[in-house]
């Protein structure tokens, strides 16, 4: 494909998921989901509720009994709050975040594919999405774990910690998720199992690398520079008030919504452009 076609395919591929907005099934399940997710976090912000104190105490001393004392005491609530809410997170994308975008992919792909698609059940293939958002997690978890630690001799300067935060890091997570980009509506399109639909994302990737990076970088650019916001709890609450930390988490979950919305739908349509 030159790059012309290229850049149109792309185009197109944006253009053909946005005319698709008004698919309020798709909405309904993504705001079903971001609703789960809140409730989470609202736990996390009200934790001295009656309706949540035992939960989220206990919940607390499980990941990190350490840090728990801190978390009930003001401001470092919401210090630590990004920690134990992402943890509680993780565990609700483990069980339900692949199979609420498999759901995604399904109502698109009905909408998309003129052929029959996968006759099984999304619920069905639960298990098969839940080891590729486990595979694509997993991957995004070792970069964030591992690579600050290795760049950690090079960051010598606030302008380097700036770069590496806000362009080196997420630059890692677009270029994880451009390979993965087709894998999970994979399983719900093909019936593909896990390593299947990996594979299917992996051969899409290297016959269209550019396609793949940059629509894995719009999916991404404002999530991953909210999270690099978040990630710095301290500077923020010196400037700001400790509140705004949960107020910038909600608002990464709103974001995650369309940003679900374009990935999913462009996958999609991504996959039928690109059928032999």
């Amino acid at each position: 494909m030159n790059l012309l076609k290229g850049i149109n395919h792309y185009f197109l591929l944006i253009l053909d998921t946005l005319r698709k907005i008004g698919h309020w099934r798709v909405w309904l399940v993504l705001m079903g989901y971001f609703l789960l997710n809140w409730f989470l976090l609202y736990a996390h912000y009200d934790f001295m509720s009656p309706l949540f104190y035992n939960v989220i105490k206990s919940w607390t001393l499980l990941v990190d009994a350490d840090l728990a004392p801190a978390f009930t005491h003001y401001p470092q609530q919401f210090v630590l709050m990004d920690h134990y809410f992402g943890w509680s997170k993780i565990g609700l994308g483990l069980l339900f975040e692949g199979l609420m975008l498999g759901i995604v992919a399904r109502l698109f792909a009905r909408r998309v594919y003129r052929r029959q698609i996968e006759s099984r059940s999304v619920w069905s293939l639960w298990m098969h999405l839940m080891i590729v958002w486990i595979v694509l997690n997993g991957l995004w978890m070792l970069a964030a774990s591992q690579i600050p630690a290795l760049a950690a001799p090079y960051l010598t300067g606030p302008r380097r910690i700036m770069a590496f935060a806000f362009a080196f890091l997420p630059f890692v997570f677009v270029a994880i998720l451009s390979v993965l980009y087709c894998a999970l509506p994979a399983v719900v399109i093909y019936g593909d199992n896990a390593l299947k639909a990996v594979i299917r994302s992996l051969r899409l990737f290297l016959s269209r690398p550019f396609t793949s990076f940059f629509l894995a970088a719009l999916v991404l650019a404002v999530p991953t520079f909210v999270a690099a916001i978040i990630s710095r709890p301290d500077q923020v609450i010196d400037k700001f008030r400790p509140e705004l930390i949960y107020y910038l988490l909600l608002a990464g979950l709103a974001i995650e919504i369309p940003a679900n919305f374009l990935w999913i739908g462009t996958a999609v349509h991504f996959l039928r452009d690109t059928e032999d």
